[in-house]
């Protein structure tokens, strides 16, 4: 009698201990999860980047060509608008590669705006289009954030022109021409530092900016074009890096 307790007892023993051994296992022996993150949203700008981006960039120039005949009547601009400029609204889409002394970006745009006025005695209406494509230089890279980035930046266009008065009508295209910008990229994540984080981390949204420059205009080289050029004039708009 005896006997069979003990061997009973030492069955409940021998299994409590390998239900305890079990259970210590479970618990100390979890299965792993590894996350990768491409890159880390919380560190500096200048760590973080990546070789290659890109930029979407929307803003208005004031574009003044004031040396501009009228087709219709060979009137002057300033002789049918005054000194008022034309806005030109436009878009830009643009590659970007980062390297140590900034960044370069060769990018596609389209740009248009219009302008009527009945200062010549009647109304009058200029329309202007502009497609074009460009090469830009940052300095983005002088600090770990680039708190200010200056630049500089060349466009390529072909320019349609469209004139109206109540009697009459008259449109064209340019040959190619050239538009030089300087300007300066202000950014605006210091704004909302906790929002911008999770912009980069959520949607890959590197910098916001503000985007400040001056353009000038040339005249381009067909006998027959428009007198497109204009002086140095105000822009802004915004840009958006990812």
């Amino acid at each position: 009698m005896k006997w069979h307790l003990c061997l009973v007892i030492s069955v409940l023993i021998t299994s409590l201990s390998a239900r305890a051994d079990e259970q210590h296992t479970t618990i100390h022996n979890p299965p792993l999860v590894e996350v990768y993150h491409a890159q880390d949203s919380l560190s500096p700008y200048k760590e973080r980047r990546a070789d290659h981006g890109f930029m979407i960039s929307i803003n208005s120039e004031n574009f003044l060509p004031k040396n501009y005949i009228s087709t219709l009547d060979n009137s002057i601009y300033t002789d049918l608008y005054e000194e008022s400029p034309i806005a030109i609204m436009g878009v830009e889409f643009s590659y970007k590669y980062n390297f140590s002394m900034g960044s370069m970006g060769l990018g596609l745009g389209y740009g248009m705006g219009s302008i009527s006025s009945n200062f010549s005695g009647e109304e009058r209406e200029l329309s202007i289009t502009r497609p074009f494509g460009s090469a830009t230089y940052i300095m983005d890279n002088l600090f770990s954030e680039p708190y200010v980035a200056p630049y500089a930046e060349l466009k390529v266009w072909q320019i349609s022109v469209e004139e109206k008065s109540p009697t009459d009508k008259f449109d064209a295209q340019t040959d190619m021409g050239f538009t030089y910008s300087v300007g300066a990229l202000i950014q605006l994540n210091i704004l909302d530092q906790d929002a911008s984080e999770g912009a980069t981390h959520n949607y890959g949204l590197e910098n916001t900016y503000l985007d400040v420059f001056m353009a000038k205009t040339t005249q381009t080289q067909g006998s027959e074009d428009a007198d497109t050029e204009s002086d140095f004039s105000f822009g802004a708009g915004i840009r958006l890096e990812f």
